[in-house]
């Protein structure tokens, strides 16, 4: 299974995304940029991705994070999670951050490669059922993910090759 990484998303891209769904969450904030995890699946030529957030309480729609004394420290965010078209993304460069976060990106990055198999099932388990018309309540939270994909596939092409 391919390793999930961190990843930094162009602010251009976000911003488009959001004009075609509010729920796609902001990334620039005064002390730390938000980032995404990836690649959590593939469907329909579209690679996901997950942003990483300091919420901290367990949902249908996310997966806590803990450090390495089991202690909560955020999670992975299903609901928001967003196609992403190469080269809109790069890895993102921990030496940049201080001492401190960066020891605290590297731990939350090894949990999650850690469960990466139960990261990318429920995933691709939220995707589908805000997708399938089963689940309204959860539909209602997650992003529209059949929009952002037509407006990848409008905007960027159809990455299937």
């Amino acid at each position: 299974m391919k390793e999930l990484n961190f990843y930094t998303v162009d602010p251009d891209y976000i911003e488009a995304l959001q004009a075609v769904d509010p729920k796609v969450p902001n990334i620039k904030y005064e002390t730390h940029d938000k980032f995404a995890c990836g690649v959590l699946f593939e469907i329909a030529g579209h690679e996901y991705f997950a942003p990483i957030s300091s919420f901290k309480r367990q949902q249908k729609t996310n997966f806590i994070i803990k450090n390495s004394k089991g202690k909560p420290v955020g999670c992975v965010r299903f609901s928001f999670m967003f196609p992403i078209p190469k080269g809109l993304q790069v890895i993102k460069d921990f030496s940049a951050e201080d001492p401190k976060r960066k020891r605290l990106l590297i731990e939350e990055l090894a949990y999650c490669n850690k469960h990466a198999r139960r990261i990318k099932s429920k995933a691709l388990h939220v995707y589908r059922t805000a997708t399938s018309g089963e689940d309204a309540q959860m539909a209602a939270v997650c992003c529209d993910f059949k929009a952002l994909e037509r407006y990848v596939r409008e905007r960027y092409g159809d990455d299937r090759g």
